[in-house]
């Protein structure tokens, strides 16, 4: 028994060193590429790399460090923490009145834009208008659904909404999705309590809800992108909980919130792997081995969401779908060069399908081979290799708005657009706008860096791995997978807490 104890320690040491270690290396080096590296976005999507002044990033985070210290150390100051940790009453109130304000501004932007889904977006929605007219033809050979299946759980979502809110109901679906950043807020919050952090930061971790502005335009995005991250935050959450008190519901819920944010955007698989994998490091700490049963519950729900809605489309529409554009293809994309930059989109999926034929076997085997000419021209020409991904790095991590402002740019509106709205959206109004969430960008990144540099000694420190973790899987992925700020943003967000 003391040789097994020993194990599980080693185990949980290993685990904790082993991800602060990967965790400041990726963070190091994102934080040096924000300090010395700007992106911009055209209307085009084309990206735009610039250079950043180290030095002015330096003193920026030493002025407001210098800044934040004294003021934190003021009478008053601590005395007014020290009502919020002892009054409820007052903090749930100061807390309310930061949501509300994440809610309003929210809220203010869908109103003052009022813009249309496009592309991926409007396509699943139209999807859901043609199977209620007994339109199949987005789910045969070549459709829409067909050939990106990926589609058929925020398909499944937005069929659902329309059944209740009515079809083409933009500002519905927007109006949720402010729901949903600010109840992405509110757990991030909760989870920090969870964790043992103090009310204070929770209250610092909702005022950054606030400054984060990307998170908020996000609203206007008719997609699975803010559900999910909520849906996916829920679960990490709940499985925190269980693991401390062992309530079989906070499993359950766990288990189905992943599941559903799998359904709205197949991305949050990497939370899913990282729900599992911090499941295995907890029993094992913990010598809980009659709980491995979670991992069963987690397989079924995920075997549901990825069966059901399919087998049902399938149903209604009499049409076998296949495979659709193999995962190969978006590899291959990712390790070579676009007209947007390196690592973007280039149409290299839908032209390999056309060329395999609609058959995804086929498409498999032209993407393995795009992928290996890929690699080995990479091994061949190392500096080729070194512009490439300092180019796609810079182009993911460095662009401060995450295409926020630019996929409220490109979008028609149902409104004439506001002086207000305009302005913000025009490259001189928008400019001051990314200006400040640079400086913000790499104050989150080097903070982060602080806490795996200085708080490892926190009684919940494993537990609050997980953030990490899954950064780290997205780093990975979209390192070889098609880079987009849209992807990226829900990573960052996640470190946020450190």
């Amino acid at each position: 028994m003391k040789i097994l104890n020993k194990m599980c320690i080693f185990f949980s040491d290993t685990y904790k060193y082993g991800m602060t270690f990967l965790g400041f290396s990726v963070l190091l080096f994102l934080t040096i590429l924000n300090m010395t590296n700007t992106c911009f976005l055209n209307t085009g999507e084309h990206v735009f790399i610039t250079r950043d002044s180290l030095i002015l990033n330096l003193l920026m985070i030493v002025l407001i460090t210098t800044i934040f210290s004294s003021a934190w150390d003021q009478k008053a100051v601590q005395k007014f923490i020290q009502k919020i940790e002892s009054d409820d009453k007052l903090f749930i109130k100061i807390r309310r009145i930061l949501l509300s304000v994440i809610l309003a501004l929210s809220v203010i932007w869908i109103l003052i834009t009022q813009v249309k889904p496009g592309a991926d977006q409007e396509f699943i929605q139209d999807a859901v208008l043609a199977i209620k007219e007994k339109n199949f033809s987005y789910f045969q050979l070549n459709g829409y659904i067909s050939k990106y299946p990926n589609q058929i759980g925020f398909f499944t979502i937005s069929y659902l909404y329309s059944m209740i809110f009515g079809d083409n109901n933009y500002i519905g679906f927007q109006l949720i999705n402010a729901l949903c950043v600010t109840y992405t807020y509110k757990v991030f919050a909760d989870i920090q309590e969870n964790l043992g952090f103090k009310r204070i930061h929770q209250l610092l971790m909702t005022l950054i809800g606030i400054l984060f502005l990307p998170l908020i335009f996000y609203s206007t995005f008719i997609y699975g992108t803010l559900p999910g991250l909520m849906l996916s935050l829920i679960a990490i959450k709940r499985e925190i909980m269980y693991f401390h008190d062992y309530k079989i519901k906070n499993i359950i819920i766990c288990a189905l919130t992943i599941a559903l944010s799998i359904m709205c955007k197949n991305n949050y698989l990497i939370v899913f792997i990282a729900v599992l994998l911090y499941a295995v490091v907890e029993i094992i700490a913990q010598q809980l081995w009659k709980k491995a049963w979670v991992f069963i519950l987690f397989a079924s729900f995920f075997y549901i969401q990825a069966t059901v809605p399919t087998m049902y489309l399938e149903h209604v529409t009499d049409t076998k779908l296949n495979s659709g554009i193999t995962s190969w293809a978006w590899v291959a994309m990712g390790l070579q060069e676009s007209p947007l930059t390196c690592g973007w989109y280039n149409g290299y999926n839908e032209i390999t399908y056309l060329q395999a034929k609609s058959d995804p076997d086929k498409q498999k085997e032209i993407s393995k081979e795009a992928i290996n000419a890929s690699i080995q021209k990479f091994k061949d020409d190392k500096e080729y290799a070194k512009n490439f991904f300092a180019k796609k790095y810079s182009s993911m991590w460095s662009e401060p708005s995450y295409e926020s402002i630019w996929i409220t740019q490109i979008r028609l509106s149902n409104i004439e657009t506001s002086t207000l709205a305009w302005k913000l959206l025009s490259i001189s109004g928008s400019h001051p706008i990314i200006l400040f969430l640079n400086f913000f960008q790499t104050f989150i990144l080097f903070g982060s860096l602080l806490y795996f540099a200085l708080c490892r000694n926190n009684a919940c420190y494993r537990q609050s791995l997980i953030f990490i973790m899954t950064f780290i899987g997205g780093f990975i992925f979209h390192t070889v997978w098609e880079a987009k700020g849209q992807y990226t943003i829900t990573y960052f967000v996640l470190l946020f807490p450190y």
